[in-house]
């Protein structure tokens, strides 16, 4: 729907715009996580918060080469050390779930072509996920995806350049 589209792209321009993250968590959430309490968040909350999240990588790696030709060339390290911050603070406050940002990304990165497998490699990937492995819940489900072998480790994988 339209308010739904519109929220995406709220969020997704405050993230782009480096807002601090009491911005984007709902001051109901940020309240209860500050006293202890635990507070559940709505799905639709959830796909949006990680739809823009997905929109914000792509933008990332749409606009940043891999590797700079030329020292003239801009780098956008900076964005990704900062995009990194937030999904870890949005993690941490439940407002996105590991297995749905990796599953996410994993649908919009993969080759459109059906008889070509594989998704879009960029190690950026990786290190961006990889800053999320101090969070309990990411811990968990790594640990779970790796001990009953699912689909999950080997989609990080496929990141791999």
């Amino acid at each position: 729907s339209a308010d739904i589209k519109s929220l995406i792209y709220t969020i997704r321009n405050l993230l782009a715009d480096n807002a601090p993250i009491d911005h984007i968590v709902p001051n109901d959430l940020f309240a209860a996580h500050a006293s202890g309490q635990i507070s559940t968040v709505s799905t639709n909350w959830r796909n949006c918060v990680c739809s823009a999240i997905v929109q914000r990588i792509l933008s990332l790696i749409h606009n940043s080469p891999r590797r700079r030709p030329n020292r003239r060339q801009p780098t956008l390290t900076p964005q990704w050390l900062i995009l990194a911050g937030q999904i870890h603070a949005l993690m941490y406050f439940n407002l996105i779930d590991f297995v749905e940002l990796v599953n996410s990304l994993y649908e919009r990165l993969k080759n459109p072509n059906p008889n070509i497998p594989g998704v879009y490699r960029d190690n950026r990937i990786i290190w961006l996920l990889s800053q999320c492995m101090t969070l309990e819940n990411a811990k968990n489900v790594m640990t779970e995806s790796v001990n009953k072998k699912n689909g999950l480790v080997l989609r990080i994988e496929e990141f791999y350049e």
